[in-house]
Formats: C-alpha cells, sequence, structure tokens
C-alpha cells in the first residue's frame, strides 16, 4: 500500500511547494547547505533526508541520471567527475493517513572512480551516514556486474539499502 497520496503533485495545493523548487521556471539546484524557501505561512515543513552514493565505473551514466533527476542538463560529452559532486533534490509529498506534507531532500554523493581509488578519504566521506548505496552498471558490462555481486555482503548486515541500476549509456 503506499502511505503517499498519488498524483498530490499535480494538483493546486501543491504549487507553493513545488514553485519553492523552481527558478525561472526552471528546476533550481542546491547545494549541501542550501534548501527550498517555503513560504512561512505554510505550516512547519518536516524534511525527510536521504543520502544516496552513486557507485559505479566511469562513463554509466551516474552524472548524467543525477543531472536528470535534478532538472539540469545532460552532459553532452563524458568526463569523469573530479572527487565527489553533491546534488540535492527536494521532491514534496502528502502522506495519505495525516495529509501532512513532507519534503523529500535526496542528496546524491557522485564520486569519480579514478578519485574513489587515488585518495583514500573519499569513500569513507561517502558512506558516512549514507542511507542507501546505488550501484550503476552498463547493460553491455556483464564481467562488472556479476563480480560486485560477488562480493556483495549478506543481507541484514549493512546498515544501508542498495540498489542495482542498470543503463544504456
Amino acid at each position: 500500500m503506499n502511505p503517499l497520496v498519488d498524483g498530490w503533485y499535480e494538483c493546486s495545493e501543491s504549487k507553493p511547494y513545488l514553485n519553492s523548487l523552481l527558478k525561472r521556471n526552471k528546476r533550481r539546484t542546491f547545494g549541501l547547505l542550501e534548501k527550498p524557501n517555503v513560504d512561512p505561512s505554510f505550516s512547519e515543513l518536516k524534511s525527510i533526508k536521504c543520502k544516496l552514493f552513486l557507485v559505479g565505473k566511469a562513463g554509466v551514466g551516474k552524472t548524467s541520471t543525477v543531472a536528470r533527476l535534478s532538472g539540469r542538463d545532460v552532459p553532452p560529452n563524458h568526463e569523469e567527475t573530479l572527487g565527489i559532486h553533491t546534488t540535492n533534490v527536494y521532491w514534496p509529498v502528502k502522506a495519505k493517513e495525516t495529509n501532512e506534507v513532507f519534503m523529500y531532500n535526496l542528496e546524491m554523493w557522485d564520486a569519480g572512480e579514478r578519485y574513489l581509488h587515488k585518495f583514500d578519504y573519499i569513500l569513507p566521506a561517502c558512506v558516512k551516514n549514507c542511507d542507501a548505496i546505488l550501484f550503476f552498471f552498463s547493460i553491455t558490462d556483464r564481467y562488472n556486474f556479476h563480480r560486485i555481486i560477488c562480493r556483495m555482503p549478506p543481507p541484514g548486515s549493512l546498515n544501508f539499502a542498495i540498489f542495482v541500476v542498470f543503463t544504456n549509456p
């Protein structure tokens, strides 16, 4: 059962919340210390933060996925992410039972593969307080998928969720 009101973002009640995410009719990008400015006449807006760490070989589409979700243009040419790039994506939702509005904050951490191996402080920073890890694989790279799956710890031994994302770069 879905605990959220389906299609709530399409009704007029959601417009003030959605407008706080826009700048010149385009989705606004938020840094780590920024958040949407919602009209103060609304009751206290609760935020649900989810830290997501994106993992995968260079060129599989991690940065492109983040760009699409955050409303930015997808880079036309591949360039490996330098160090760590964080992006916050906000989205308002309404709970069915309580009629309470929440603002989801998806904090996405995208680290370049080469830099994960080169600098030993990047991986610990990315997984600290992580809620989920998204493993990205090219649909054409069967070997790498099997290699990672075989090394995953057993279910229940981790403090975060694991998602597998297949891309077609």
